[in-house]
């Protein structure tokens, strides 16, 4: 990934804020910005945000430190652009959908906030959409989740509200007992 300009750094820095909210009450993810992931032998990007499983049997990718990056495809990667016909875009969609990234979340900077939330469905994605309520469910990361209009208005102390419901209840319990009881 590029630099930043410093409009789309603070956005990334803020949606960043939001998932590590719900890493924090998921102990055993790992949340990390602008890390390198290598998808694939010799196939390494620099990701936004990744949100990954480090425990457990939904773990898709590892960490190694002697090489300071992580190794597979994560649970979650999002990453944030200026607007959808960006070609960076399209570019990491189709890498992370060939790579069997869970869910990619690509967030545009533009007023009202817009986005494109990727879910992994053979052999490609599929949109992920808001349930009747309004609220975005993470499938990948059970209690992950982002009701819309607040995403839309880049109201983050509405989405961390909300994330702090979704880790509330049973989904959320039971994906953690998937890291708690590993072994």
């Amino acid at each position: 990934m590029p630099p930043l300009p410093i409009g789309h750094s603070a956005l990334l820095t803020d949606v960043a804020t939001c998932l590590n909210w719900y890493r924090l009450a998921s102990p055993g993810l790992y949340c990390c910005v602008h890390v390198t992931v290598e998808l694939a032998e010799g196939n390494a990007v620099t990701s936004g945000v990744v949100l990954m499983v480090n425990h457990g049997r939904l773990r898709t990718a590892s960490p190694e430190p002697e090489y300071e990056v992580f190794r597979g495809s994560p649970n979650f990667i999002a990453d944030v652009f200026a607007s959808p016909s960006d070609a960076g875009y399209q570019s990491r969609r189709r890498q992370f959908a060939d790579a069997q990234v869970r869910e990619y979340l690509a967030v545009f900077d533009t007023e009202p906030l817009t986005w494109n939330w990727h879910s992994a469905e053979a052999p490609d994605y599929g949109l992920l959409t808001a349930d009747d309520d309004g609220v975005l469910r993470s499938r990948a990361l059970p209690g992950l989740w982002i009701p819309e209009a607040a995403f839309s208005a880049r109201d983050w102390w509405a989405i961390m509200a909300c994330i702090t419901r979704g880790v509330t209840r049973r989904g959320h319990h039971d994906f953690m007992d998937t890291i708690w009881n590993a072994g």
